[in-house]
C-alpha cells in the first residue's frame, strides 16, 4: 500500500486514478513525487492511528458509495465490519490489514432462497435445510503420483514413494507398506472431516440422496459390489443407518424427526417487520490528545516497530512450529547464562539441563544445538560482545576521550543484566519491553555509561 511504501509508483498511480484520489486530492500529476507521496502516506497512517481502521474505511466507503453497484456496496459494508473487528489487534503496518483482507474469506451476501456450494464453502454456515447428494465419492480417493511419509516430530519428509496398487504394495518392504498405510489413514481422516461438515450444516432438515443398491445375482459379484460400496460415503452411511439391507429406488430407508418441519417456521411470504430508516451516523473524530507526561503516551513493544521480512509461525505445521519456538527459546536461555566468557561460560552439562526445561529434545538434537551454540560464541562479533576485556576496549572507542579514559580504568565496575525491563519515551510512543542484555558501567556508585 502507499501508506507502507510511499515510493511505490504503481500504488501512487492506482490511487490517482481511483475515486479515492479526489478524497485525498491526489492527482496523476503528482505520481512520482517522493515528497508529496511521503506526505500522503503520513496523512493516511496518522488517520489510521488516531481514528482507527473502522472509521477510516467507513469514510473511504462513503466517498465511493455513489460510484458503487448494489453488490459492491454490500461488499464495502463487509469490509467496514472487518476493519472495526481488526482494531483490537491492529499493528503499525497497514499492510497487515491488507494481508488479513486478502486471506480472510467472507461470504458474499445473497437473498437467494436456494444456494449451491461445495462442502468447503459451507464451513461455518448454517441453513434451514441441506440436501447432500454427492455421496458416491470415495472415502480414500486415489492419491497422485506418489505418497509421502513425514517425521512426526519435525514433519520433514522421510520417504517419497511412487504410488502402486495393493498387489504391488504387498511385495514391498514392511517400512514402505507402512508409508502407504499412513497415507491411507490421512486420506480417510480428511474425508470423514468433510462428511462431518456436510452433516452438521442443517438447522431443521438434512436430506441424503444416494444411488440404489440392488442384490447381485452371483455371490462373487455381490462381494465385489459390497467391497466397492463400503469405500464410499454412501456405503458408510448405509451400514450405519440400515445395515446390509438393499437400497430400493425411490425408497426412504431411514427417517427421523418431523418431516413437516417447514410448517413451524415463517415462510418466505411472511410479513416482514417494518424497517426503520435511520440516518447513517458519521464517525466521531476525536481531537488528538495534548502531549503531556509519560502517562499520556500509548505503549508499544519495540519489536512491533521493526520492519523487514517475517515468517508467521502460524503458517508452519503445529509440530514444526512448537519445535522452532522451543529451539529459539533454548538458545536464548543459553546466552542468558553468560555474563562474561572469561568467568561464566556454561558447560555442556549445564546447557543440557537448561534445554530439558523447555522441550523434550532427542539427545542428538541437543548435541547439534550445543555445537552450533559453541560455533556462535567463536564468531568475532559475538566474542567481542561477551569477552570483558575486548568489550571494554571496543566500548571506550565509542565515547569522548575523557569518558573513554575513565571506562578503561580498573576502578570502573561493570554489571551485566539479562531481561531488564525498560520504559522509554520515543516521540508519540512509550516503548515498553525487555532488554536481552544490558551492560552498565559505574564509578563511585554512579552510572557513567550503559549499552543495550
Amino acid at each position: 500500500t502507499i501508506a507502507d511504501h510511499p515510493n511505490d509508483t504503481v500504488a501512487q498511480f492506482h490511487v490517482a486514478h481511483s475515486p479515492l484520489g479526489d478524497y485525498y486530492d491526489w492527482t496523476p500529476a503528482q505520481v512520482g513525487s517522493r515528497a508529496q507521496a511521503a506526505s500522503l502516506a503520513l496523512r493516511i497512517r496518522r488517520e489510521l492511528l488516531q481514528e482507527g481502521y473502522g472509521a477510516c474505511v467507513s469514510a473511504w466507503g462513503d466517498a465511493l458509495r455513489s460510484k458503487c453497484t448494489r453488490r459492491e456496496w454490500d461488499r464495502i459494508q463487509q469490509l467496514i465490519e472487518t476493519a472495526f473487528r481488526y482494531e483490537r489487534r491492529a499493528t503499525l503496518r497497514p499492510m497487515d490489514f491488507v494481508h488479513l483482507v486478502q486471506e480472510q474469506t467472507v461470504l458474499d451476501p445473497s437473498s437467494a432462497p436456494i444456494r449451491v456450494m461445495t462442502v468447503h464453502q459451507s464451513k461455518g454456515l448454517e441453513f434451514d435445510a441441506v440436501i447432500f447428494c454427492e455421496l458416491e465419492g470415495q472415502l480414500s480417493p486415489r492419491p497422485g503420483g506418489f505418497v509421502v511419509a513425514h517425521d512426526p516430530r519435525t514433519l520433514e519428509a522421510t520417504h517419497v514413494v511412487r504410488y502402486a496398487n495393493k498387489h504391488v504394495q504387498a511385495l514391498m518392504p514392511q517400512r514402505i507398506q507402512k508409508v502407504f498405510d499412513q497415507a491411507l489413514c490421512r486420506d480417510i481422516g480428511e474425508s470423514l472431516c468433510v462428511l462431518y461438515v456436510a452433516l452438521t450444516r442443517a438447522k431443521h432438515a438434512l436430506y441424503l440422496i444416494t444411488t440404489p443398491r440392488l442384490p447381485s445375482a452371483s455371490a462373487s459379484a455381490k462381494k465385489a459390489a459390497t467391497v466397492k460400496h463400503r469405500k464410499r460415503y454412501s456405503g458408510l452411511l448405509h451400514a450405519a443407518l440400515v445395515g446390509n439391507d438393499p437400497l430400493v429406488p425411490e425408497q426412504i430407508v431411514y427417517e427421523c424427526g418431523d418431516p413437516k418441519w417447514y410448517d413451524r417456521i415463517p415462510g418466505p411470504h411472511a410479513t416482514p417487520a417494518t424497517a426503520i430508516d435511520r440516518p447513517r451516523i458519521k464517525p466521531i473524530r476525536f481531537a488528538s490528545p495534548q502531549r503531556g507526561g509519560i502517562e499520556t503516551l500509548e505503549t508499544v513493544a519495540p519489536s512491533s516497530l521493526e520492519g523487514g521480512g517475517r515468517l508467521k509461525l502460524e503458517e508452519l505445521p503445529d509440530a514444526q512450529r512448537e519445535f522452532a519456538f522451543a529451539y529459539g527459546t533454548v538458545i536464548h536461555a543459553w546466552f542468558e547464562q553468560i555474563e562474561w566468557l572469561e568467568t561464566s561460560a556454561p558447560t555442556d552439562q549445564q546447557l543440557i539441563e537448561i534445554a530439558k526445561r523447555y522441550h523434550d529434545f532427542p539427545a542428538d538434537q541437543v548435541a547439534e544445538a550445543i555445537e552450533r551454540f559453541r560455533w556462535m560464541l567463536q564468531q568475532s562479533a559475538t566474542s567481542q560482545l561477551l569477552t570483558r576485556s575486548a568489550y571494554i576496549q571496543a566500548a571506550a572507542k565509542q565515547y569522548p576521550a575523557p569518558l573513554a579514559k575513565q571506562l578503561v580504568s580498573p576502578q570502573v565496575a561493570w554489571e551485566v543484566h539479562h531481561e531488564a525491563r525498560i520504559a522509554s519515551p520515543d516521540e508519540d510512543w512509550l516503548l515498553v519491553g525487555n532488554v536481552d542484555r544490558l551492560v552498565v558501567a559505574s564509578s563511585a556508585q554512579q552510572v557513567i555509561a550503559a549499552e543495550v
